[in-house]
């Protein structure tokens, strides 16, 4: 389970990365070394691009014989190394001497010494997704873009107090901002050397536009849609002030009460009022634990209201499903979101939540026409699988013998498997579970339907 964690996490964090290329073959990746002629991307940072087939260009990928693993390919001496990058022990390695925790510490070490490989990693070739990122990230013409949303904080507005958590790109912080508590994201300075500063600006500015995506919501409204209040910009950090949630996500609040305080009564209790929002039901809530009513009603009614404004989440899960001070819940992580039959097909988002995702967008992860609502009804159908398991790990069987998650899962589903509804689910639950899962899409209820049914 570990290594698939490990996995998610890595994808997510390097498809940040100027030298990440997600889906390149070994072939493409012998003819961009050949052909590649780059554009215009921070001349300043990025001049030794023009210096093409130098030893010690390189580029990370996805494996194609290896799926799950990466690849390290390499221009020298007129050709092309690859080395294969795999995990081990929850590190991963090229030569089975040197572990790293991941990519991004794998790639600065082999800059600083060949260490074994044919030479030393000296320029990265730029993901196309990458260089589209960079052509247009423009210092003022971001700023103008948040400011024109209404997002920019002045950096004197806002208080920093105590680290409460730790994410990909930095650390979330305590604020406060006019006078109310808020939750602050804070990008990571990685080093002091040319190098570094180089790396670390280019990260700035990919975070940055990775987060551009919360602009779209700033037109959705929802009491159970984790709020952006703003940024906050200067030339060294970038700020995310979100609105602060105070019990953490749902999957750890049930992995850490478990059952001795998690009644399964009150679980059914809970699941079975958020399927019906009338309004007589708001008079059960005396009778109703109003902790776990709530909580449903709320994610349901999060994905619904998505759903009528026509946007994918594309991670729906319980450890993005966020408890405020009163316990009310909200859909967290827009990271991924877009708009549903979004003609785009840019992928530079990377983050892969293999066991979550329908199998239809498995098979053609790169295409986001294969996500959909019905591709998060399928996610919120393994959402309902955590609860009533107490935070257990989907498919706990799947991926311990050695094989790639994603081929095990997909190949388990299209067979017919589905996962055990956890001991004492309530039949009406398994049935929700059962219909979420249905192979094609179409055959999949929408979120009104769920609630209303």
């Amino acid at each position: 389970m570990d290594g698939v964690r490990t996995r998610e996490r890595e994808v997510f964090a390097t498809s940040h990365m100027p030298w990440f290329h997600s889906n390149v073959t070994r072939e493409a990746t012998e003819r961009c070394y050949l052909y590649f002629i780059p554009g215009p991307f921070f001349n300043k940072l990025c001049c030794r691009m023009l210096h093409q087939r130098a030893d010690g260009t390189f580029l990370v990928r996805e494996s194609t014989n290896f799926p799950g693993d990466y690849t390290l390919s390499m221009a020298y001496r007129g050709k092309v190394e690859h080395y294969r990058i795999y995990q081990t022990g929850g590190q991963i390695t090229c030569d089975n001497e040197e572990f790293f925790t991941n990519l991004t510490q794998l790639v600065s070490h082999y800059k600083r010494d060949a260490d074994g490989l044919c030479h030393r990693l000296v320029t990265p070739v730029i993901c196309e997704s990458y260089q589209i990122l960079a052509n247009n990230a423009n210092l003022e013409d971001r700023t103008s873009a948040f400011m024109k949303a209404g997002l920019v904080i002045p950096s004197g507005d806002i208080r920093l107090g105590d680290i409460i958590g730790h994410g990909e790109f930095g650390d979330v912080l305590v604020g406060y901002y006019k006078d109310k508590k808020v939750a602050v994201k804070v990008s990571k300075r990685h080093g002091n050397g040319e190098d570094e500063l180089e790396h670390f600006f280019l990260q700035q500015i990919s975070c940055w536009w990775h987060y551009t995506n919360w602009l779209f919501f700033r037109g959705l409204s929802h009491r159970n849609l984790v709020a952006l209040i703003g940024v906050v910009l200067d030339d060294v950090n970038i700020y995310m002030v979100t609105e602060y949630m105070a019990n953490g996500n749902l999957v750890d609040l049930l992995r850490s009460r478990g059952r001795h305080q998690l009644e399964k009564m009150q679980l059914v209790q809970f699941a079975m009022y958020a399927l019906c929002l009338h309004p007589f039901f708001c008079y059960a809530k005396v009778f109703i634990t109003l902790y776990f009513t709530v909580l449903f009603r709320d994610i349901c009614g999060g994905m619904c209201y998505l759903e009528s404004r026509q946007i994918v989440h594309r991670d729906l899960a319980a450890r993005n499903v966020l408890l405020d001070e009163e316990y009310v819940a909200k859909v967290s992580d827009f990271g991924l979101a877009k708009k549903a039959h979004s003609s785009s097909q840019d992928n530079t988002s990377g983050k892969f939540p293999i066991k979550w995702t329908a199998p239809e967008a498995l098979r053609h992860s790169s295409v986001f026409q294969n996500f959909s609502s019905k591709s998060d009804m399928w996610s919120f159908g393994v959402l309902l699988w955590e609860i009533f398991s107490f935070g257990r790990v989907p498919y706990p069987r799947i991926g311990v013998d050695g094989r790639s998650p994603i081929q095990d899962v997909v190949r388990h589903i299209e067979r017919g498997y589905r996962m055990e509804a956890p001991e004492g689910c309530p039949t009406d639950i398994v049935r929700i579970m059962n219909d979420a899962w249905a192979l094609k899409p179409q055959d999949r209820p929408s979120f009104g339907q769920v609630i209303f049914k």
